[in-house]
Parts: C-alpha cells; structure tokens; sequence
C-alpha cells in the first residue's frame, strides 16, 4: 500500500469515528432529556410538590376546605394543577362569602382568606324570610327567633345568592346597618305613602326617601339616647332639622283626648 493509500484510509476512519462519536452523543442527549423529562414529571407530581395542608381564615359560616375539595383540591393534589384565581371565583360564588383569596404557598400549602358576610336585617318579602346583608347580599332563610331588624318592603322574595336591587329595600338597609338600637327595642323598617318608615320600640320613625339613611340613622341614635317619650313621632325628612312629635294626651279609659289624633 502506497502513501497516498494509508492516508485516505485514516481519513476514513476518522470520519467514520466522528460520525459515531456524533451519533452516540445525539443519543445520550435524548436520553438526558428523556430522564430530565421524568424526572420532572415525577417530581411535580411527588409528595414533595403536592399540597400537604390548607389553610383556612376568616371562616365562621362556610367550610372553605370542603368547596377546594369538590373542586378535585385537597391534600396529595399536585401544587401545579392547583388554579388559585378560579378556586378563588368559586368560593364567591357562595351565598355567605363576601370576599375571598386563595395563595398557593410553595411548595406544599394553600392558603385561603375569606371575607363574610354579616346580616344586617331580615327581609321578608312575597311570603318569605330571609338573611340580608347590608349590601343587599341574599344570605339564606332567616331563623324564627331573630333580635335582627326587620325589613318589610312589598318586593318579589328573591333567591338565595341574589343581591336585591331595589332602591328601597337598600336604602332601609343602609339604615337598620348603621343604627344601633338598645337593647329590648326591635327595629323594623316599612313602605308607607310612598316613603320609609320605622318603628323603633313604641317610636314611630318618618324616613322619606331612600336617601341619607346612614345620617339618619346616626341622629335617631343621638335622638334615643338624649330620651324620648315613649309612642312619640320623629319625623328625619330633614334629618338635620329633626322634629319630635310627643304621644297625645290620652283621657281616662286610655283613649286619646277629643281632637287628638292617635300616631
């Protein structure tokens, strides 16, 4: 074999190495990747990146932990399948949750805060009786003995969920939210001649319109406290220009003196 002969034959080979070499490398690559890839799959799913503990604050009412796990989420749920944002939305989707967030602690904890609601008043309306918050957040049916203030306004009965619109019926809750009534006197609000009325004890309560019934209700308040006869008229159309009404004189057997009219 000449030269030239052994010459081309190490190159050959040497190309045939590369190749080889190049291809095995290729291979071990994939293979890097491969076992990367499972491993990574193994681990996501691992009780090292699973959810190992929830926890709950701000709950009296609901049971959080119960809707995370209709949801599919509990304790051994892989923390990357966990959607912090939707389980979110679904918890306001419950009557008494007025606010809610879900934080997803890694690598093994959710936390949830949530917000409720506080009832504010009972409405009853169409027949039925139910916890309202003050936002008008219908909370569920109301209990038989109840020391809420009564609202009683002439409205369709809305659903459990609902959030009641109507002017009047918000307005007479601002009203009862923001009033604190002593103990022993029930407070209710009504629909009379076209405007808000209450009954506080033996008071009688002209509201008007449903507008400024958190001032109103703040100078009733201030009104009770500084005393009024008991059966007496307080008219807040103004509610800076307050006008009490005493009861009229009653004559002997309890009935009210000629030309007095009963309040």
């Amino acid at each position: 074999m000449t030269m030239m002969d052994e010459r081309i034959a190490r190159r050959r080979r040497a190309v045939h190495e590369d190749r080889a070499t190049r291809r095995l490398r290729r291979i071990l690559l994939v293979l890097a990747a491969v076992g990367t890839l499972a491993f990574g799959l193994w681990f996501v799913r691992s009780p090292f990146l699973s959810v190992r503990e929830v926890e709950v604050e701000g709950a009296g009412r609901t049971d959080p932990a119960a809707i995370l796990a209709a949801a599919g989420v509990g304790v051994g749920t892989p923390m990357l399948h966990v959607d912090a944002g939707a389980l979110g939305d679904r918890l306001l989707r419950e009557p008494w949750i007025a606010d809610a967030s879900v934080r997803l602690d890694w690598p093994s904890r959710i936390v949830v805060r949530i917000v409720e609601h506080v009832p504010a008043a009972i409405l009853e309306a169409d027949g039925a009786r139910l916890l309202v918050a003050a936002d008008g957040s219908v909370l569920g049916p109301a209990p038989v003995e109840s020391a809420l203030p009564v609202v009683r306004i002439p409205v369709d009965a809305p659903r459990v969920g609902d959030r009641v619109a109507d002017p009047w019926v918000l307005g007479a809750l601002e009203f009862v939210a923001a009033s604190s009534p002593p103990p022993g006197r029930r407070l209710s609000v009504t629909v009379e001649d076209d405007e808000l009325r209450a009954e506080l004890g033996d008071l009688r309560v002209r509201l008007g319109r449903p507008d400024r019934m958190t001032e109103k209700a703040v100078v009733l308040d201030a009104l009770v406290a500084e005393g009024i006869p008991d059966g007496s008229t307080v008219d807040l159309l103004a509610p800076r220009r307050p006008a009490v009404a005493p009861p009229p004189p009653e004559v002997e057997g309890g009935e009210p003196s000629e030309g007095e009219v009963s309040g």
